[in-house]
């Protein structure tokens, strides 16, 4: 559920052993108008070998991949907390610039059946062309991975890449009350060292964040989901309000259509 989404086009489809997702996007953020005519493509494949195959025991272990390339020109970059706060800065002004090709890429795995799910997934980024406010110019390499686990309390199944749809949608006068969900995630993103100690202004290359959290399925379209998240800072980062560590409660309604 994120607003910062980019403009564009993609195709979608379900051969049952696998899923995929193929796209071509502007890379403005935000809705934004582009700021050149290059455009960022975009591929997401999903296996579910076991599912065709009829055994039980595996039938919802996945994997996935994805990727996506695409150019940026005089790109404001911004490393922040989901509350906003920034942890690293290279210019006094914002994060830093790039000028340059932007390349992701990750891997995923999940276990789910019934109402347990297990999920882990790696991601890499690479900005080429990467400027700090003090003029050091290079390849700048991110990397970020995070494992989480969720339960229905509630006994409804919770497939990965499918909709919660409650046993009981909410109607307290004929004794519904929803879905609900408990859930734990560990997750670290880590700048490229050596980039930071040549070029950073202030700010940590590495930030750990543990998080646990409650989500409410009102309807199949309708969810409220409360999280605390503590994060941790490799080290004080000179900046208002990052010292070491940060604690937020976070609070979300979600409407799915």
């Amino acid at each position: 559920y994120d607003i910062d989404f980019d403009l564009g086009a993609m195709a979608h489809g379900d051969l049952g052993f696998a899923r995929y997702h193929v796209g071509v996007f502007n890379g403005a953020k935000g809705q934004r108008v582009d700021t050149n005519s290059s455009k960022d493509v975009t591929a997401h494949v999903l296996l579910t070998p076991f599912r065709v195959a009829g055994t039980p025991v595996l039938e919802w272990l996945g994997f996935g991949a994805w990727g996506s390339h695409g150019h940026r020109g005089d790109t404001a970059l911004s490393f922040k907390t989901a509350s906003g706060l920034r942890w690293l800065d290279f210019d006094e002004a914002s994060s830093g610039f790039q000028r340059g090709d932007l390349s992701r890429f990750g891997a995923e795995a999940w276990l789910g059946g019934g109402p347990l799910r297990l999920q882990a997934e790696w991601a890499g980024a690479r900005l080429e062309g990467f400027e700090a406010g003090n003029g050091v110019r290079g390849n700048l390499d991110v990397r970020s991975w995070y494992v989480d686990v969720l339960y229905m309390l509630t006994g409804e199944n919770h497939p990965v890449g499918k909709r919660v749809v409650p046993r009981a949608p909410f109607d307290p006068l004929h004794g519904g009350w929803g879905g609900w969900q408990v859930g734990a995630r560990y997750e670290e993103v880590r700048v490229d060292p050596v980039f930071v100690k040549r070029a950073a202004r202030r700010g940590t290359d590495r930030v750990r964040s543990v998080s646990c959290g409650l989500n409410w399925y009102l309807t199949r379209s309708l969810k409220l989901q409360a999280n605390y998240v503590r994060n941790q800072f490799r080290r004080s980062t000179g900046l208002e309000g990052a010292e070491r560590h940060e604690d937020l409660v976070l609070l979300r309604l979600a409407i799915d259509f």
